[in-house]
């Protein structure tokens, strides 16, 4: 893939499309509070080896529809966009979404490089996001500064240029219709400005089966069970139905993507019911 010259990114017949005939210091920019004389972190060399992920909450709509976060995941070694995704805020759903789709898509990395935004890190615990990432083979790794992730904190600031003016165009005002442009937009934003890797290798490995992924991406919450076998969970009182012949005093509620939950015990899957 060619990589186009400064001129060439801005040039209005290039990038009239993409929502901008903005000057290309826009995707150059220092990051705020970042020392102009500091280097930007050596690329890798192939594709799959990093993927930079975060989140953008901004008034994508402008005054549209609500303000919303964008979940962007970038390739270190090309400056491809991989996914985009619209989601109501950037939370540790957000991130399971946005891996769920990456993981179907394109396999997985070898490492996904993120800050420490609550929905991901914990300086006392293993996440669930983490968690997810080592079931499926993925290094997370996690960024002490803006500088240390800044493909895609520049993507992000090239995004709320470009892609806000492409969806004004087309009058898009809703999370719903800005996710199905944003596969087209992927498209063309990536042979416009992306680059090509120094190793020719794609370094991903094959998706797990759907149903290991989905299990990966599943939210999991503990609960404390009562003497009458209930618990709470989201405002709402459950009672396990058949009582296990050991007791049991806490139990780990599961929810997929899809919304499906389930409640697990030390021997297994339990069956439950709303207390009315």
């Amino acid at each position: 893939m060619p990589v186009l010259s400064p001129c060439d990114m801005a040039s209005p017949a290039k990038s009239t499309w993409l929502g901008s005939n903005a000057s290309h210091r826009l995707l150059r920019r220092p990051i705020a509070n970042e020392r102009v004389s500091s280097q930007p972190r050596k690329r890798m060399t192939a594709y799959g080896d990093l993927i930079q992920l975060d989140g953008s909450y901004h008034d994508w709509f402008e005054g549209r529809g609500p303000t919303c976060n964008l979940m962007v995941a970038v390739d270190d070694s090309t400056s491809q966009i991989q996914v985009l995704k619209f989601t109501p805020v950037e939370n540790r759903r957000a991130y399971f979404q946005v891996m769920d789709q990456y993981v179907r898509a394109h396999g997985r990395p070898i490492r996904v490089l993120t800050d420490r935004h609550t929905g991901v890190w914990s300086g006392s615990s293993k996440t669930d996001f983490t968690r997810a990432m080592d079931q499926l083979g993925i290094i997370h790794s996690v960024a002490m500064s803006p500088q240390s992730k800044g493909r895609v904190e520049r993507m992000n600031r090239t995004l709320q240029d470009r892609l806000v003016k492409a969806m004004r165009l087309r009058g898009i005002s809703s999370i719903e219709e800005a996710n199905r442009f944003a596969q087209l937009y992927i498209k063309r934003f990536n042979r416009t400005f992306g680059r090509s890797p120094q190793s020719s290798e794609n370094h991903h490995r094959p998706a797990p089966v759907v149903h290991e992924i989905e299990l990966a991406f599943t939210e999991r919450h503990r609960r404390r069970v009562t003497r009458e076998l209930s618990f709470s969970f989201r405002g709402e009182q459950y009672v396990i139905r058949r009582v296990p012949r050991m007791g049991i005093r806490t139990v780990e509620i599961c929810v997929n993507l899809s919304g499906e939950m389930s409640v697990m015990g030390p021997s297994g899957r339990l069956e439950f019911e709303l207390i009315e």
